[in-house]
């Protein structure tokens, strides 16, 4: 009988102890050099732009995302690390996020969170972690600028 006790008793310790099950949100982010605009504060050592992209092909379908970005570049720009904070705004409500990532001639990769302010709607307890991964940018038609593509992926923990 305290065997079973015990074992009832783990396996309510082991669930209180499991993490909550996350909601997975998974975007596609495109878009050309050409719409970015240098920000008004620039970094020592690097670069800032801003633009507003539209992801698409997602659960983000409709949003708008009004980007910052500080790049650093390295090595004679085969490398580099990027900072980026975006506000989003959908027609549900609002949130923004940060990352950090770096790349270099093979793509990039980035991940953060969901920052505390800017939430509305339904947005507005969202917690959690994004990732942009699948980061690829090419040479584009357009001479001198570049095509930009990757997965937004947002977790929310706090679903």
């Amino acid at each position: 009988m305290h065997i079973y006790s015990l074992t009832a008793g783990l396996i309510v310790m082991l669930a209180a102890a499991a993490p909550a099950t996350a909601e997975i949100s998974r975007s596609k982010v495109a878009f050309n050099t050409g719409i970015q605009k240098p920000a008004a504060s620039q970094p020592e050592g690097g670069v800032a732009m801003t633009w507003d992209v539209t992801p698409a092909g997602g659960e983000l379908d409709g949003c708008t995302a009004s980007i910052v970005e500080n790049l650093f570049p390295r090595d004679n720009g085969s490398w580099g690390i990027f900072e980026l904070e975006a506000s989003v705004a959908c027609t549900k409500g609002t949130f923004r996020f940060n990352s950090t990532g770096s790349w270099d001639q093979n793509g990039f990769h980035g991940a953060g969170a969901i920052l505390e302010a800017g939430r509305s709607g339904d947005f507005s307890q969202a917690k959690g972690r994004i990732a942009q991964v699948g980061g690829r940018v090419v040479p584009a038609a357009t001479a001198g600028t570049f095509d930009v593509t990757y997965e937004l992926i947002i977790e929310r923990t706090d679903k």
